[in-house]
This record gives structure tokens, C-alpha cells and sequence, in this order.
């Protein structure tokens, strides 16, 4: 009987032990995955200044800092996209490259010249 009691007592304590290591485990790798899966969600709606800090975990550090750049990269391509879209809109409103003449211009200066 009094084995049996002391066998009980020792499952009871493995069984909290189990549940406490259970929490923190979850809150060590499950906060930082959900902070990751927020940014990527973040960057899939358009919104690539989201940046995330180091983690004490090497691998989900490793894995932030690549989310971080392609963010980054991301970012820029977007900024070039639309730089060359307004290049390109205000090429067809007949806007002018620099010194470049427009069209209109150009058909007036070829006309005068062969005159």
C-alpha cells in the first residue's frame, strides 16, 4: 500500500513537472513563430517596414533576419517598380525626359527642318 501511494506521489509531481516544462517550452517557440507568422502576413498585405528584433533562439534569430531582408528587398523593389510606372505614365501624358523633346515637339522640329 505504501508503495503504491509513493508510486501515485512520484506520477503526480512527473505529471506537473511535464505540465510546467509544457508552458514554458510553448511560450519559448510559440510567441516567437507567432511574431514571425504576423510579420510574413504583415509583408503579404504590402506593409514591408514591419522589421522583427533577434530572438535568444539561434535558429528563429537566423530565420527573423531573413524575413528582415527579404522585407527590405521587398521594399525596394516596390520603390523602383513605382518610380519606373511614374517614368512610364508620364511618358504617355506626353511629359518630357530631361531635355528630351516630346513627340509633338519632335513633329514640329522635323517639319521646320525639311521645309
Amino acid at each position: 500500500m505504501d508503495g503504491i501511494i509513493r508510486m501515485s506521489g512520484m506520477l503526480l509531481v512527473g505529471l506537473v513537472a511535464a505540465a510546467i516544462m509544457n508552458v514554458v517550452l510553448i511560450r519559448l517557440v510559440s510567441r516567437p513563430l507567432q511574431q514571425l507568422v504576423d510579420q510574413v502576413r504583415s509583408i503579404g498585405l504590402g506593409r514591408f517596414d514591419t522589421q522583427n528584433s533577434d530572438f535568444g533562439n539561434t535558429e528563429l534569430s537566423f530565420l527573423s533576419s531573413e524575413i528582415n531582408a527579404m522585407s527590405a528587398s521587398l521594399a525596394a523593389s516596390e520603390r523602383s517598380t513605382r518610380m519606373r510606372m511614374d517614368k512610364a505614365r508620364e511618358i504617355q501624358e506626353g511629359g518630357r525626359f530631361g531635355d528630351t523633346p516630346s513627340y509633338l515637339e519632335f513633329k514640329l522640329i522635323s517639319n521646320n527642318w525639311q521645309e
